[in-house]
């Protein structure tokens, strides 16, 4: 990896349910953690954010709503983002979208930059795979980054924060692909 900046890459789950997990590229190493069962996601994902301070955070959740809801056109479910890469509807994900759009309201650092990703897409994409068949992945992922160690996701959750980070580390070398009307939210990878 060429960049110098600290990455994070987030897959956002459910707030206790222990289904969180970030991947955080640092002093070119690739940490993967997983936020507890029980523990409330948005407050350790504030704590770890705050102590990692990345130039560049990318979510997979969505950080817009389509534009019908704000009264600026007829499509009320999907964004032109969700329909190009056929990710779930942001009303559908209802309280994880509104909770995704907070956590990046509230983050107090306003240097970082927050993109949307979509692991699923990503992986699909960039390296013609699933997210799920994590051995052909990291085999992929480690032919991408050859002089890095890429660590084993303990599970899915951990694999597509680490594909999250990806999407962060081709938007800060200017090498990502967006996907979407930047007036009503745009997937990157």
């Amino acid at each position: 990896m060429e960049t110098l900046t600290t990455l994070a890459g987030i897959d956002y789950g459910a707030r206790k349910a222990g289904t969180t997990a970030l991947a955080i590229w640092r002093d070119h190493r690739i940490e993967l953690l997983s936020c507890p069962k029980g523990v409330d996601a948005d407050q350790w994902l504030l704590n770890q954010l705050a102590s990692i301070r990345p130039g560049v955070i990318a979510i997979d959740a969505p950080l817009s709503l389509p534009p019908g809801v704000l009264g600026k056109g007829g499509h009320f479910h999907l964004r032109w983002a969700d329909q190009l890469c056929g990710a779930m509807s942001p009303m559908f994900l209802g309280g994880l979208t509104a909770r995704a759009m907070s956590l990046r309201y509230h983050y107090p650092d306003d240097q970082a930059t927050w993109i949307e990703t979509y692991p699923s897409w990503l992986a699909k994409q960039r390296f013609h795979g699933v997210r799920e068949d994590h051995h052909a992945l990291l085999n992929a992922i480690q032919a991408f980054w050859p002089a890095s160690e890429i660590p084993v996701p303990h599970d899915q959750h951990q694999m597509d924060a680490l594909l999250a980070m990806i999407a962060a580390y081709h938007w800060d070398n200017c090498s990502s692909w967006h996907y979407g009307d930047p007036c009503d939210g745009v997937i990157v990878i």
